[in-house]
C-alpha cells in the first residue's frame, strides 16, 4: 500500500516531473497554520506532525488535528471485519502516531466510520461529467475498484453496496476538519497500545481525552462530496 499507482490508467495525460521540496518548509507551514489557529487535517501518515514536534518541542501541544485512523472499535456487522493492522496511517509510521496521541487535541476518524460512506458505480457518471477534475476522480476511482475488487468485496458485505468503487476515507477526514455535522462522535479517555508491529487505541483511565468518529451519514455525504467536485469546476450545488 501506498505506492504510486500506474500512471497511465490513473492519471493520464503527459507525466509531470516531481518537484521536491525541504522538509523545513513543510514544518513552518504546519507551525504557522497552528499558530493562526488552523484545525490540521492529516490524511495520511502522520510523519510531518512527528518531525514537526521534534523540530519544535512542545510545538503541537494542544494543535487542533483531525486525523484519519486509529482503530479502538471493530466495523458493524456486515462491513469487511477489518483489524487494527489494516489501519495504514497508524502502523506504516507507529512512532509518529505515539507523538501525535500524547501531545495533539486530537479527533480520530476512525476506519469503521468511513466504511459507512461509500464511492459507487453509479456516482461516477455524475461526477465524470462535472469537469476535468470530476472526470480524474472518476477515472482513477474505476481504476482503484477494479485493481482492489472493490465490487467483490461489496458483494460480499451485507453492510456495503454491491457497486462499491471505494470508501471516502480523507473525504470525510476533511469534512470532519471543517465542521460537517454528519457524522457520530463521542468522547472517550483513550492510550496508544502497541504491540509487535500494530498500534491501537484502547479506553485506560490514564489515557488523554480524545474525540473520535464512529459513524458518518453516507448517504448525505456522497451527495456533499459530488456537489463540492461540482462547485470546484463552476458548477451550482445541487
Amino acid at each position: 500500500m501506498g505506492e504510486v499507482p500506474e500512471h497511465a490508467r490513473y492519471w493520464g495525460g503527459p507525466r509531470v516531473a516531481p518537484r521536491p521540496g525541504a522538509q523545513s518548509a513543510v514544518t513552518e507551514l504546519l507551525e504557522r497554520s497552528i499558530d493562526s489557529g488552523a484545525t490540521i487535517a492529516a490524511i495520511g501518515p502522520y510523519t510531518n506532525l512527528s518531525l514537526l514536534a521534534a523540530h519544535r518541542p512542545g510545538r503541537l501541544n494542544g494543535a487542533r488535528v483531525v486525523a484519519m485512523g486509529g482503530w479502538v472499535h471493530p466495523p458493524a456487522p456486515g462491513l469487511p471485519a477489518w483489524g487494527p493492522e489494516m489501519d495504514w496511517n497508524v502502523q506504516c509510521d507507529t512512532e509518529a502516531a505515539l507523538t501525535l496521541a500524547g501531545s495533539a487535541d486530537l479527533t480520530l476518524v476512525t476506519l469503521p466510520a468511513p466504511m459507512t460512506a461509500p464511492l459507487r458505480e453509479v456516482d461516477l457518471p455524475r461526477l465524470a461529467a462535472s469537469g476535468p477534475l470530476g472526470a480524474a476522480l472518476a477515472r482513477q476511482s474505476a481504476a482503484h475498484g477494479a485493481d482492489y475488487a472493490m465490487r467483490e468485496l461489496g458483494r460480499a458485505h451485507t453492510g456495503l453496496p454491491d457497486d462499491l468503487v471505494n470508501f471516502h476515507w480523507d473525504e470525510v477526514a476533511c469534512a470532519v476538519a471543517l465542521g460537517w455535522s454528519g457524522t457520530t462522535m463521542e468522547e472517550l479517555t483513550l492510550m496508544p497500545v502497541q504491540v509487535g508491529d500494530v498500534v491501537r487505541f484502547q479506553p485506560e483511565e490514564d489515557g488523554r481525552d480524545i474525540r473520535v468518529v464512529t459513524h458518518v451519514d453516507g448517504e448525505a455525504f456522497a451527495e456533499i462530496w459530488i456537489s463540492a467536485v461540482e462547485a470546484a469546476q463552476g458548477h451550482r450545488f445541487r
